[in-house]
């Protein structure tokens, strides 16, 4: 009981039995996951519902691996590699412009790890990504970020599950099919130009210019003018007298 209001959610492993006295040889793995003791609100009783869900995957999952260490199907642990150090030496080290958006795609990941799966905190191997995981972090990029900052930060990470995939550190892409919404022109970030409001001002006097951003790279200028607006312009010009 964490503070008398959680429950705290553990394995016990029952690894057998000590010759010599007759003892249980057991071993407890704790998950940091927490159920509420009295759920009150029907949000409290759903994420009690997710929370023992989790842990019951978690529970399957670590039935697989206790069947693998003992039958030899997969590697042990100290044989795998944790992605997260192989991640973090590939975003160091890639000879790309964009490098700071390969930390901040693993970072970005890294935090939602900590959220949505804590076991997987610190070591997450190949064989703990899904699909199903994949989506919960795109969602997760597109509620953390506005305008394009979900999709660049995902392309990002893919190309770091790609790397892996290419050095068979991954059986294939967990990724595949997971895509990030499109942006649309109204979910950009847009702020006033005051330069170019400055130079247009003379023939669009009570208009205003937004400077909107539509990527890291390229600025994209959108001007609202009304025909009588161009014809007072070109109207107000003086004439040239042509010989």
């Amino acid at each position: 009981m964490k503070g008398g209001t959680e429950y705290s959610l553990y394995f016990e492993y029952q690894l057998g039995y000590n010759r010599e006295n007759g003892a249980s040889i057991r071993k407890k793995e704790t998950l940091s996951l927490y159920l509420k003791a009295n759920p009150r609100t029907p949000v409290e009783r759903q994420q009690n519902k997710e929370t023992l869900a989790l842990a019951k995957k978690i529970q399957f999952e670590r039935s697989q691996e206790l069947l693998g260490n003992k039958e030899g199907y997969r590697l042990k642990k100290k044989d795998a590699i944790n992605l997260l150090d192989y991640f973090e030496q590939f975003a160091k080290t890639a000879n790309v412009a964009d490098r700071l958006a390969l930390v901040g795609a693993l970072n970005n990941f890294k935090d939602f790890l900590g959220k949505k799966y804590p076991q997987y905190a610190n070591w997450i191997e190949a064989r703990n990504l899904s699909s199903d995981m994949m989506q919960k972090f795109v969602d997760y990029l597109v509620e953390n970020h506005k305008g394009q900052g979900a999709e660049t930060y995902y392309k990002r990470f893919k190309r770091m599950i790609n790397y892996a995939v290419e050095n068979e550190v991954i059986a294939k892409s967990p990724c595949k099919g997971i895509t990030t919404p499109k942006t649309t022109f109204w979910q950009r970030t847009f702020s006033v130009s005051r330069s170019c409001r400055s130079c247009l001002l003379p023939i669009m006097p009570e208009r205003i210019l937004l400077l909107g951003h539509s990527s890291l790279r390229f600025t994209e200028i959108y001007v609202c003018a009304v025909d009588e607006e161009k014809k007072k312009a070109i109207n107000s010009m003086p004439k040239l007298d042509i010989l």
